[in-house]
């Protein structure tokens, strides 16, 4: 587990490295961390995913979302049951969907559980949003990056 203080500093390099010019971007790096091969390799690490991602939620993405999403509050789930998952408690929420903390009853586990909200069920250009964020998200291997376990839809 990485402490506060080292992880200020990759928070620092990683966003001078993104400042700097792209043909300068590897020479920073290299700069950066000539003394540190386990940060240059998290910086290298970080850098990756970030190119991995590409822009599937870019600002002017994000704002449409959010400038969709109804003022009206969703209905509790917490205490529901959705396909294996027992809700317990929410997270959170954003332009994707909710998010919640949930029990899998099959591998007895917690786990975080996003729903795209019911407003959106069907809305394919949302759908396919969601389905493309969580594919990116899954083509990503990092420590500090969720892991996809699963995407799939129960009823509506």
């Amino acid at each position: 587990m990485m402490d506060a203080e080292r992880w200020a500093r990759v928070e620092r390099l990683y966003l001078r490295v993104l400042d700097s010019p792209p043909e300068r971007r590897t020479a920073v790096l290299e700069e950066s961390c000539s003394d540190d091969p386990e940060l240059l390799h998290e910086l290298e690490s970080l850098l990756e995913a970030r190119q991995e991602a590409g822009s599937f939620l870019s600002p002017d993405q994000l704002c449409n979302h959010i400038g969709k999403l109804g003022s009206e509050p969703a209905a509790s789930v917490v205490g529901s049951t959705l396909g294996p998952y027992r809700i317990t408690a929410e997270i959170g929420s954003g332009a994707m969907g909710d998010v919640y903390r949930a029990r899998d009853s099959r591998l007895d586990r917690q786990l975080a559980l996003k729903i795209l909200p019911s407003a959106f069920t069907n809305d394919a250009e949302r759908i396919a949003r969601f389905r493309l964020e969580a594919k990116a998200a899954s083509a990503l291997n990092h420590p500090n990056i969720v892991t996809i376990y699963e995407i799939g839809q129960v009823d509506e």
